[in-house]
């Protein structure tokens, strides 16, 4: 446990590692829908992820990988598991830890860009001033521009979830 969480602190854990990706869109639109298939693990600080909670996130550190509750949340069948960070990088790491760990990573997601990229081009978007040139921008800046207004209320109605195992205390004494 301990060699594996201090390779996850170096930048070298996530060389390589190539893992499914998930677009800002895609996630944007799954959490508009309220898709119940998804399961996001939030790498971010509990700060952070307090101040702004997404809809469905759980909020982990890595050494929350070895508990129960992380356990349950990574093994789920029929969820897509989404990785969630500051950067993509970090994202990669958390993937590759679940790897190493050995769980089933089929579904398992990576936001591509990371949080920042979400926070930057959906939270944050602002239609453009000049006109879209194909109808698959068009159509995606007015799906951002949608999700941008309903996905704060939605996160605003997101309570936070940190995962507390409960230390389960032993009866001494007999009979």
């Amino acid at each position: 446990k301990q060699t594996l969480l201090q390779e996850y602190k170096t930048d070298k854990f996530a060389e390589g590692v190539s893992a499914p990706k998930m677009t800002v869109d895609e996630l944007a639109l799954r959490l508009v829908k309220k898709d119940p298939r998804i399961q996001m693990i939030d790498l971010r600080d509990l700060k952070d992820f307090t101040k702004l909670p997404l809809p469905h996130a759980i909020h982990a550190n890595p050494q929350d990988f070895w508990e129960e509750n992380i356990h349950k949340a990574l093994t789920m069948v029929n969820k897509d598991v989404i990785f969630i960070s500051y950067t993509e990088s970090d994202e990669l790491k958390a993937y590759n830890l679940a790897k190493e760990l050995r769980y089933d990573t089929r579904s398992f997601y990576v936001l591509q860009g990371g949080f920042e990229a979400f926070n930057k081009e959906i939270l944050g978007f602002v239609m453009p001033a000049k006109e879209p040139t194909t109808r698959s921008e068009r159509d995606t800046w007015r799906f951002r521009a949608y999700a941008s207004k309903i996905l704060p209320v939605l996160i605003k109605e997101a309570k936070p979830k940190k995962v507390v195992i409960p230390k389960v205390k032993r009866a001494l004494g007999g009979c």
